[in-house]
C-alpha cells in the first residue's frame, strides 16, 4: 500500500513539473544562443583593439540560423564570427536588417541592440546590448 501511495506522488510530481521543465529548457537554449553572440562580439572587440583596427559586426536573419562577420586579421588568420543559434531553435528578432555593430581600435563601439527570441515564442527574449564605450550585456526582454 504504501508503495502505490508513493508512486502515485511521484507520478503527479512528474506531472506537474514536466511542462516547468520545458520551459526552463527552452529558456535555457535561448540564452545559450544569446551568450554565444555575447562572446563572439567580445572576440570582435577584443580583434579590434589587439589589431588596432575597426571591426563590423553584420547580423542578417538569414532564415538558416544568424551570420556576422569574417575579418581577416593581419596575421592572416581569419576572425570567424558566425553563429549558428538555429541549432538551439532560437531566431534574430531584428528592428531592422542588417543590425551592424563596428568595434573601433580603442574598444568603442556604435551602440545596437540583437534580440534573440526562442522559435515557439513561449519564453522570455534575450538581448545582447552594445553600448558606446564597447560595452556588452545580455538582459532578459518579454
Amino acid at each position: 500500500m504504501e508503495l502505490i501511495i508513493a508512486v502515485s506522488i511521484i507520478a503527479l510530481t512528474l506531472a506537474f513539473s514536466g511542462p516547468s521543465l520545458e520551459r526552463f529548457a527552452k529558456q535555457s537554449k535561448t540564452k545559450a544562443a544569446a551568450r554565444e553572440v555575447y562572446g563572439r562580439l567580445q572576440q570582435a572587440r577584443m580583434t579590434a583593439i589587439k589589431e588596432n583596427v575597426s571591426i563590423p559586426a553584420v547580423f542578417t536573419n538569414t532564415g538558416a540560423g544568424i551570420m556576422t562577420t569574417t575579418y581577416p586579421t593581419s596575421g592572416n588568420q581569419v576572425l570567424d564570427l558566425s553563429v549558428e543559434a538555429h541549432l538551439r531553435g532560437a531566431y534574430l528578432d531584428l528592428s531592422s536588417s542588417p543590425v551592424s555593430i563596428t568595434f573601433g581600435p580603442n574598444g568603442t563601439a556604435n551602440p545596437n541592440t540583437v534580440t534573440l527570441r526562442h522559435s515557439d515564442g513561449s519564453v522570455n527574449a534575450f538581448a545582447v546590448v552594445v553600448n558606446n564605450g564597447g560595452g556588452i550585456r545580455i538582459e532578459r526582454r518579454p
